[in-house]
């Protein structure tokens, strides 16, 4: 129940209102764990992506528990691109595995951005962010202990 009250508080309702200049829709409310996965590499949705599937989108993105760099971090672009949702990348995943479509490497995003274009959220519980996430590359962190 503190989720919802949270999501549907006139401080968020209001946020997703400036930004989407359009009343918002709750559609979704979920809670990912990270778990280690040492001798693996990132893969699915811990490679750059930008979500499919819409026009206008802000996500809300809270820690429940501490983050580092060790368990997870959330990493996505400081800047907003000006063309959003129809700015895409073409170095895309040749013969992608399942749930890597539309999804760059690590290696080839590094060749597009400068790690200092890129913000990492982590940090303690309660750290927060808000993301257009089918306008600005993002990733979801790779757990590798904790």
């Amino acid at each position: 129940m503190k989720i919802m009250n949270l999501a549907t508080s006139e401080k968020m309702i209001s946020t997703a209102c400036n930004y989407l200049k359009i009343f918002p829709i709750l559609s979704s409310a979920k809670l990912s764990i990270n778990i280690p996965r040492e001798g693996k590499d990132e893969r699915g949705p811990m490679l750059w992506h930008k979500d499919d599937f819409g026009y206008k989108n802000l996500d809300f993105i809270t820690f429940v528990t501490d983050v580092d760099e060790n368990n997870g971090p959330f990493y996505t672009l400081k800047k907003k691109n000006k063309l959003g949702v129809f700015y895409k990348l073409t170095d895309v995943l040749k013969n992608p595995r399942p749930g890597e479509r539309n999804k760059i490497s690590l290696e080839a995003f590094s060749k597009k951005y400068d790690e200092s274009d890129v913000m990492t959220l982590k940090g303690t519980s309660g750290v927060s962010a808000f993301v257009d996430s089918r306008s600005s590359y993002h990733r979801g962190g790779f757990c590798k202990s904790k």
